[in-house]
């Protein structure tokens, strides 16, 4: 998931011509049709778009296969629903349109998204390979709201972990809402690969390729997201919400990307998933790491923990979420939030040079009751950290507020 200025992508005809719709009585389907006709990436196809309950898999073998998603997911409602097509510009924005028309739980999959949304207003784009997908949830406590996307993140996390043989696979959160991998393991993995390669072919004229890359598009105009220590990004999650006058609830919209099969432009599951089970052949890394397998397991791991959500808030998941990110025992420097007040527009928090105000080192210790990051100071004053709103990296860009 990286930022970037975005072009033209595959413009092909053939790709994007329909959306496979599963669950969704016809009622609804119809009156969905020229709403997500209009979410159709190749603009000149809009006309030809058809709305279709089956496809043809093996005409189509490195699209999502909606057959195995359902196979493997044994969740009541979650996922039950299900909207695919192989290119879209935004899956959030198809659902955006939709959420008030269709059941809670459902999901809108692409193979492809030409218009990925990030936070703010950050354009996200992934290459074939990654796990693209949106669905709905409502909540009627509205207070719960910002602890949500800390909900998805964890149970990504754990739905990742409990594939087969993935219980030690080193991702982490990073706060509040992105998905890390430690890198280094891959990057040995992957110069061993290369070196092996390099003696297979000592012979030859050619220069060997490197195994990480197995994607054809060219990354040099990505601007990629910031690393913590040996941790790179490989997913992030985005929930925004709205107000349903008519059922009395919040409905969030859950965006998700994951990088599963695409080697670059940082790592994926599938390469954390070969560094640490190298005796594996490519038919079984791919029989357990796929996109159908982790967006099943995702669904089957966050029902249950949705339903605890609304009903007991995050508390329940507080000690988990914090056993899996990066940061207890972080040391960041902070700014006072009187002064970025005061100081508005002109006040710097992170130059090196010409900085105002009072400047802090505090370490993290956990999540505040408010959603921000909790901290304590040497003096053991505790005070809540909130992003300043202008930083890439949230953690480069804090300002503190002090808890009584």
């Amino acid at each position: 998931m990286l930022k970037r200025s975005m072009s033209s992508l595959a413009s092909s005809a053939s790709i994007g011509r329909f959306i496979n719709v599963i669950g969704i009585d016809a009622s609804t389907t119809n009156q969905l049709t020229s709403i997500l006709q209009t979410e159709i990436a190749d603009k000149d196809e809009q006309n030809n778009i058809e709305i279709v309950t089956t496809v043809s898999e093996e005409k189509t073998p490195s699209m999502f296969s909606t057959s195995t998603y359902t196979a493997n997911l044994s969740t009541k409602t979650m996922g039950r629903n299900l909207l695919y097509s192989p290119l879209l510009n935004s899956t959030q924005t198809v659902m955006q349109h939709i959420s008030n028309k269709i059941p809670h739980g459902s999901v809108c999959v692409a193979d492809q998204q030409t218009a990925g949304r990030g936070r703010g207003s950050n354009v996200w784009y992934s290459p074939p390979g990654c796990l693209l997908f949106s669905f709905t949830f409502a909540t009627k406590d509205g207070t719960k709201l910002p602890f949500a996307q800390y909900l998805m993140s964890l149970a990504l996390v754990k739905a990742i972990h409990r594939l087969p043989e993935c219980s030690d696979m080193p991702i982490k959160i990073k706060w509040p809402n992105d998905i890390y991998a430690n890198i280094n393991t891959t990057t040995e993995r992957e110069e061993e690969e290369e070196e092996e390669e390099k003696n297979e072919t000592a012979t030859s004229t050619s220069t060997p390729q490197s195994t990480s890359t197995t994607s054809t598009v060219n990354f040099s105009s990505f601007t990629p997201p910031p690393k913590h220590g040996s941790y790179s990004k490989i997913g992030g999650v985005l929930c925004q919400s709205s107000y349903d006058y008519e059922s009395k609830s919040f409905v969030v919209v859950a965006g998700i990307g994951l990088n599963v099969n695409n080697h670059a432009p940082t790592t994926c599951l599938q390469s954390l998933y070969t560094t640490n089970e190298a005796g594996n052949d490519s038919t079984t890394v791919h029989e357990i790491i796929n996109r159908e397998n982790v967006l099943s397991h995702f669904f089957n791991e966050l029902e249950p923990m949705l339903e605890t959500f609304n009903r007991s808030g995050f508390e329940t998941f507080y000690d988990d979420y914090v056993n899996e990110w990066l940061h207890t025992g972080q040391k960041v420097m902070v700014c006072d939030l009187n002064e970025r007040r005061k100081q508005g527009e002109s006040f710097v928090p992170n130059g090196d040079e010409g900085v105002e105000g009072d400047r802090t080192e505090v370490t993290i210790i956990g999540v505040a009751e408010s959603s921000g990051l909790l901290a304590i100071d040497d003096k053991g004053q505790r005070f809540e950290l909130l992003p300043d709103g202008n930083s890439l990296d949230f953690l480069q860009g804090l300002i503190k507020r002090k808890i009584k």
